[in-house]
């Protein structure tokens, strides 16, 4: 009858050193995602399977070398280990400073390993966000042993990196196909005097001055004008110094007034950003401003007062004779 021929097309089961069972070719069933027993990540496509041991492998994963060398560990060999040396099953990598379980290169004298995704990692890559190749670097170039990654703006330490020493552009690892992120806006904050604290200070129509920071209220006037530092009243002028403008006329000034006490140039008023500041700085200038109006308008109305008695005992006596004059 001949014999039976056992050739489908399907390839032949494997033996890995890593399972004591033959491993087949399966497509993967998306409804029930698995894991790959040796790197750790999501199985996809055909994998290779132990159905009953629930043991899968990526072909890439099942055709690993058993002994590699490194560039970052140079001097040895290392060695792939199905599970790890130490206690528990796990390991630390020395790529990018993480946990791992499953296979990892491992060097048994300097305890030194190394998931074998990081191991098989390029020694250059581009990004679109650098037009310089970035160079695998296998130790932090700064003294501080941390680095920023120019693409997600977080902080590595203890870890390769991708690099380009010209322009000191760094990556993580796993920041090689990522979209950067936007650097962080800064908004500075200033406090200002408001609006309402501004237009009291300022009287409709007269224009602000660094000469006259203050507008000051009058007491005989009943205006406002800008006041400068050295704003004094001149005794022999009978008006307001000003060393910008000369003299100004304040009208008819009585002999017999003394003169008003000149203002203090030397104070130096702070400066006050804040507007309750900024308001009771001015109230206090303008209540000396006022205080001193004010004694020059008692003056001057003492006078004419003193004036108008000398005449009106004249009026009291015309008024005997032929009654009181209407003005």
């Amino acid at each position: 009858m001949g014999r039976v021929n056992q050739s489908s097309g399907a390839p032949a089961p494997i033996k890995h050193f890593s399972h004591p069972h033959e491993l087949e070719l399966i497509p993967t069933d998306p409804q029930y995602p698995i894991l790959c027993s040796g790197c750790k990540l999501k199985a996809s496509g055909i994998m290779y399977e132990c159905s009953p041991c629930n043991f899968t492998l990526h072909s890439t994963c099942a055709q690993l070398p058993k002994l590699i060398t490194h560039p970052s560990h140079p001097g040895c060999n290392l060695t792939l280990l199905p599970v790890s040396s130490y206690a528990g099953g796990r390991f630390n990598c020395d790529a990018c400073n993480r946990y791992g379980e499953g296979f990892s290169y491992h060097c048994g004298n300097c305890d030194y390993d190394l998931h074998v995704l990081c191991a098989k990692k390029p020694m250059k890559v581009t990004h679109r966000a650098h037009s310089c190749p970035l160079e695998l670097t296998f130790k932090i170039p700064y003294e501080a042993k941390g680095f920023s990654c120019d693409i997600c703006r977080q902080i590595g330490s203890k870890q390769w990196l991708y690099r380009c020493s010209f322009c000191e552009f760094d990556v993580h690892l796993d920041c090689t196909t990522a979209m950067p992120k936007p650097k962080p806006v800064v908004h500075h904050h200033h406090s200002f005097p408001s609006a309402s604290n501004q237009n009291h200070l300022m009287a409709p129509g007269i224009p602000m001055n660094p000469n006259y920071p203050h507008p000051i209220h009058s007491a005989s006037t009943g205006s406002q004008f800008q006041a400068p530092h050295n704003m004094m009243h001149g005794a022999s002028m009978g008006g307001i110094t000003n060393p910008h403008m000369g003299p100004v006329n304040t009208g008819f000034v009585p002999t017999n007034m003394a003169p008003a006490p000149p203002m203090q140039n030397n104070i130096q008023q702070p400066n006050m950003v804040n507007g309750l500041g900024a308001t009771l700085m001015t109230a206090a200038v303008q209540g000396l401003v006022e205080g001193a109006f004010q004694q020059v308008g008692q003056t001057v109305m003492e006078g004419i007062i003193g004036g108008g008695d000398s005449g009106g005992d004249g009026g009291a006596g015309g008024g005997a004779d032929g009654g009181y004059s209407e003005y």
